[in-house]
């Protein structure tokens, strides 16, 4: 007998707004991207121009919060901003048709690269989920480490390590800071819908009379892109001091054992009376700009690096041009995934694990002169290519476009998912000339343990033949991978194992007569003096002489006598 299958858990956000065009758009597009079955919009304004852009989308539905929708609900429009928020997600709450629905203000993002969020509610039995805050900070030079566009700062932990690290980069003003943070540290709430007696909220849920905090998940993230440079910062500040959450009354209702002047909205008044924007000038450095005075945070996990990718989104999903395309996330894994160019050669990139996909998503390809030099020899040519270390294929797929349809490329990458993303990429490009070997190479044959790489890389996985950790994966030899060279215009071979490119050509030197030889070696030639053999040197005596040299990585030429 057939059994039904279980139909997928769905979540929708909920939003009343009053932004620019492009921060809602925004804002849709990367939760229509993170899987949200429904979008709840709450337009402050009925002629809100993002209304018609975002109504041709089925899964946003628009609500405009005029005098006829507020007669609906038989109250008057409130004044107050939260006020209006409240009545709204409330009003959503009984008509929400998911499993699941979030309240989020239109600068806060959902955040799960890495997990479906679908998945993650299907396995709560609490009512009520937490997403963590996190806050954007500034980054003076527009990226940080690894190509991430985005630096967020977690709550800092009330312990005597967080008391003591919140002082030391957060001094003068972290006595006016709760957990190192300007806005709220409540975080926000998934809330499972239809539950008798639960009154929904801006920060968490009521049942009998108390809030629901819930369980705080594991694997997904509030991102708060309360931030911005200093400009953009002060339009939010001096909003807030004069009607928003920084106003005395306000204040004093959060933190009632303080003078006012110790609060954050005190101290911000305070140091604009004082000394204008050059005292708000040294607050923003201080608590809200990255570098790195913030490296402290990292000991508490307190510092979470990422791309958005939100202006790519909105360009994809809305009809503009960009040089992203096809924004997604995978089914099962609930990665970011999205198409992108490197002159001719399409790839799908996951960018969130893999540091070469990432530099090529945010238009600035890791390797790039080499890359062109290698085209550049190859150009028109029937080619013979050994790419070890394949990674997704970037290589392989340039020297396929660049050289002949005849040629030959023999692809080598051992780790299970760059091999899927790899083979994904080839018929991608309808390339037919591409082999895919799943195979590490070294010294001998046989099975080894390839460790896969650490802080958002996949592309540093690596064999470690002392360790137990991570996943077996088969061994061969080089010489015994090669072909005849006979027929080809050229021969090349590119080799990037993480340091094990020194155990990849031992089995070459042991039979140096008797290998091919390619024409063209490229590598990370300032590994080196950390290789147990000078390998450089040794090429040198077979007859290899430097053909391009860059900072990291040689192109060797053999030299026929």
């Amino acid at each position: 007998m057939a059994t039904s299958k279980k139909p997928s858990t769905t979540w929708a956000t909920v939003t009343t707004l009053k932004e620019t065009v492009n921060t809602t758009l925004n804002f849709v597009a990367h939760h229509l991207v993170m899987g949200a079955d429904k979008i709840y919009l709450f337009f402050d304004d009925p002629n809100d121009a993002a209304i018609d852009i975002v109504s041709k989308n089925p899964k946003v539905h628009v609500v405009k919060c005029d005098e006829k929708y507020w007669a609906s609900l038989e109250v008057p429009r409130p004044d107050a901003h939260q006020a209006r928020q409240k009545a709204n997600v409330r009003n959503c709450y009984g008509f929400a048709e998911t499993d699941w629905l979030i309240h989020l203000d239109a600068d806060e993002m959902v955040d799960a690269d890495g997990v479906v969020v679908s998945k993650e509610l299907s396995t709560v039995s609490d009512p009520v989920v937490r997403l963590q805050p996190y806050e954007l900070m500034y980054q003076p030079g527009g990226r940080a480490n690894n190509n991430f566009r985005y630096v967020f700062k977690g709550a800092i932990p009330q312990t005597r390590q967080g008391r003591r690290i919140a002082e030391k980069v957060y001094t003068p003003f972290h006595e006016c800071l709760s957990l190192g943070f300007l806005s709220h540290v409540e975080g926000k709430f998934f809330v499972k819908t239809g539950v008798p007696d639960l009154i929904m909220s801006i920060h968490g849920p009521y049942m009998e009379g108390v809030r629901n905090r819930g369980e705080t998940a594991v694997n997904m993230k509030l991102l708060h892109l309360h931030g911005g440079d200093f400009d953009e910062w002060m339009d939010h500040v001096k909003y807030r001091l004069e009607k928003g959450s920084y106003r005395p009354v306000n204040q004093k209702r959060i933190m009632r054992h303080q003078g006012i002047e110790n609060t954050l909205g005190g101290v911000l008044q305070g140091l604009y009376d004082d000394r204008g924007d050059e005292g708000l000038k040294e607050f923003h450095q201080t608590v809200c700009t990255f570098g790195k005075s913030k490296r402290p945070l990292r000991r508490v996990g307190a510092i979470y690096k990422t791309n958005l990718w939100l202006d790519e989104k909105r360009e994809d999903m809305f009809g503009k041009s960009s040089v992203l395309k096809n924004f997604g996330h995978d089914s099962e894994t609930g990665a970011i995934e999205m198409d992108g160019a490197w002159g001719d050669v399409t790839m799908r990139l996951v960018p969130h694990d893999n540091y070469t996909e990432r530099c090529i998503a945010i238009g600035a390809p890791a390797e790039a002169q080499e890359m062109q030099e290698m085209i550049k020899l190859a150009s028109k040519k029937r080619v013979l290519f050994y790419d070890i270390g394949a990674n997704a294929g970037v290589y392989s797929l340039q020297i396929a476009k660049a050289g002949k349809k005849t040629s030959r490329i023999i692809s080598f990458e051992p780790n299970p998912v760059m091999i899927k993303r790899l083979k994904r990429n080839i018929d991608l490009n309808k390339f037919k000339n591409i082999k895919v070997v799943p195979k590490a190479l070294g010294e001998e044959k046989g099975k080894v343990h390839l460790s896969l790489g650490k802080g958002g890389n996949l592309g540093q996985a690596a064999i470690d033949g002392d360790s137990q950790q991570g996943i077996e994966v088969t061994l061969s030899t080089l010489p015994s991978e090669m072909i005849s060279p006979k027929g080809y215009d050229l021969s090349m071979l590119k080799i990037d194992v993480e340091g094990f490119e020194a155990s990849v050509f031992k089995p070459m030197f042991e039979n140096a007569k008797d290998v091919h030889w390619p024409d063209y070696i490229m590598m990370e030639s300032a590994w080196n003096e950390d290789w147990d053999m000078d390998l450089v040197g040794e090429l040198g005596k077979i007859g290899y002489t430097d053909h391009f040299v860059t900072k990291l990585n040689t192109i060797f030429k053999l030299e026929k006598n």
